[in-house]
């Protein structure tokens, strides 16, 4: 049974990330296409997410690529909390795994 759930299914999203609004990134559906070329996952005001450890990911916004460096514009579907997403002043450097932007810290 497992093996035709994965040979049939959609694992993709199953294993997408989910933005603060819900959406699954880099999915698109019925209803909206919206976060469909936006696959990872990347916490825009990652100083407000940490003092809010439990709800970091209402945070979280669709990203195209992770930011690499500070300073830089971030092509990001925006959502309720985060509607500034793309501000350069938000972005810190992050590696990409499995679809999730993580802070790299030296």
């Amino acid at each position: 049974m497992a093996v035709w759930g994965y040979v049939n299914g959609e694992i993709s999203t199953l294993l997408a990330p989910v933005d603060g609004d819900g959406r699954l990134c880099g999915v698109g559906n019925a209803t909206s296409n919206a976060t469909q070329d936006y696959p990872n996952l990347w916490i825009a005001d990652i100083s407000t997410a940490a003092l809010h450890p439990t709800s970091m990911f209402k945070y979280a916004v669709c990203v195209k690529t992770c930011p690499t460096e500070t300073g830089v514009s971030v092509a990001c579907v925006p959502t309720q909390e985060e509607s500034t997403c793309a501000d350069p002043l938000l972005a810190y450097p992050t590696t990409e795994v499995m679809n999730y932007c993580l802070p790299i810290y030296d």
